[in-house]
């Protein structure tokens, strides 16, 4: 099924909710998520759409607890997917925002297998100093052909990053770090056509800037 919120735009799920197998987008003047997760939800096979055209809202607005298995996401003026808590995403996309993942707590999160494609500001952007275990592996971030934004973006304080087996291509800088990173792990990395590979960023001895090969991501 597909569902249309309208303008009010914003499901709100209890805790232990498990959602599957449907579309949900709201309308251009909707002011709030399409979905706003509550603790231990799982979203499987699920896309979320938000037209909002006010600036920061979510397609998905995730708690504590929560994963996104499968599940497409668009905010068109804001963030695709806003983490709140510990998360777990695989196989998703999210695409045509202008942050494709943003990580809003301390908390730790795990994304694999995933593709954030095509958004304005950031792929995923961690918002908040974090010193929980933040994960991508097997992701590709991709900006544009004449680079678009920034691929990571990690905000002051964030001691544990780890970013292995992925793509980050066309971007302005693929990954950027406010600090010296103390705590980290980066390999098995390809860089691309990016105007600055990584700033306050080493990048790991297995990880390259060669071509990765796709002919569309």
């Amino acid at each position: 099924p597909a569902l249309a919120t309208g303008t009010t735009g914003d499901i709100t799920f209890g805790a232990n909710w498990f959602l599957a197998n449907l579309s949900i987008a709201n309308s251009s003047a909707a002011s709030n998520a399409v979905i706003t997760a509550g603790q231990k939800n799982t979203f499987s096979n699920v896309k979320v759409v938000n037209k909002s055209t006010s600036a920061n809202l979510a397609a998905i607005a995730a708690s504590i607890n929560n994963a996104l298995i499968n599940v497409e996401a668009v905010s068109y003026r804001g963030r695709a997917v806003n983490l709140a808590g510990p998360a777990f995403i695989a196989g998703s996309y999210f695409h045509d925002s202008d942050i494709g993942i943003r990580v809003g707590a301390d908390t730790d999160v795990f994304i694999v297998d995933t593709i954030v494609v095509s958004n304005v500001t950031n792929a995923v952007r961690i918002a908040v100093a974090s010193i929980g275990l933040i994960t991508l592996d097997g992701v590709t971030l991709y900006g544009a052909e004449n680079k678009l934004g920034t691929g990571l973006d990690i905000i002051t304080a964030t001691t544990n990053v780890r970013l292995l087996n992925s793509i980050l291509y066309g971007f302005t800088t693929g990954v950027v770090s406010a600090d010296t990173q103390l705590i980290y792990s980066d390999d098995y990395n390809a860089y691309f056509n990016n105007t600055t590979n990584a700033t306050n960023w080493t990048l790991g001895s297995h990880s390259l800037t060669t071509t990765p090969g796709f002919t569309s991501v």
